[in-house]
């Protein structure tokens, strides 16, 4: 074992100049675009949804739509300046529309309906498209797709979510609805943190 190379990384400068391998730590960056690139995603606002959930109103997607000089693997670049965008939301042949769609925005949040599936384990895919439209050239279509995940209701036991508009972990129990919850582990309670006041969670849990 390689005492000097720990994790992928050498963690002394003098272990690693002339060194047969190469330190994979260290990012390799992309060439920064010649102009501005629009930066479009959509992702489903839960990492997963549950047939107990109500399908009309508790699925939704969050859109990115902002403009970047950063070489972002999911941006395009922009030949002429965006005056307006509309939005394709698809899933499974029901498409809805959002015209007049912001522009330079993260987390832009469209509600998306799931009646008309049917929960299984395999991902549907969720697809997105949007119109650009410019006032000195045609309109423009940028696509991009994520999966989204419809379960059925677990027979028993617990299942735990991530919320990616707000970061936070939820949990819910059979039959009953989403709530978050503070993981506990042992970063969380490095040094006793909570040992000797667990009061520091209720004062966590109302600051959101």
């Amino acid at each position: 074992m390689n005492l000097l190379f720990r994790c992928g990384k050498y963690y002394k400068e003098e272990h690693w100049h002339g060194a047969i391998e190469t330190p994979v730590g260290r990012f390799q960056h992309d060439e920064a675009p010649l102009g501005p690139s629009l930066a479009f995603q959509c992702l489903p606002r839960m990492q997963l949804y549950l047939e107990g959930d109500d399908c009309a109103s508790s699925a939704s997607v969050l859109v990115d739509t902002f403009t970047t000089l950063d070489p972002l693997r999911y941006a395009s670049p922009l030949t002429t300046p965006v005056s307006t965008i509309t939005l394709n939301i698809d899933i499974e042949g029901l498409r809805s529309v959002h015209k007049n769609v912001q522009i330079n925005s993260t987390n832009l949040e469209f509600p998306l309906s799931l009646c008309h599936l049917l929960p299984r384990h395999q991902p549907f895919t969720l697809t997105c498209s949007a119109e650009l439209e410019s006032y000195s050239s045609p309109h423009e279509i940028l696509v991009t797709s994520a999966p989204l995940l419809y379960l059925p209701t677990p027979i028993s036991g617990s299942v735990t979510s991530i919320d990616r508009k707000t970061g936070a972990l939820m949990t819910r129990a059979t039959n009953r609805t989403f709530q978050p919850i503070f993981p506990i582990g042992f970063y969380t309670d490095f040094g006793g943190y909570l040992s000797g006041n667990l009061s520091i969670l209720h004062e966590i849990k109302s600051q959101g």
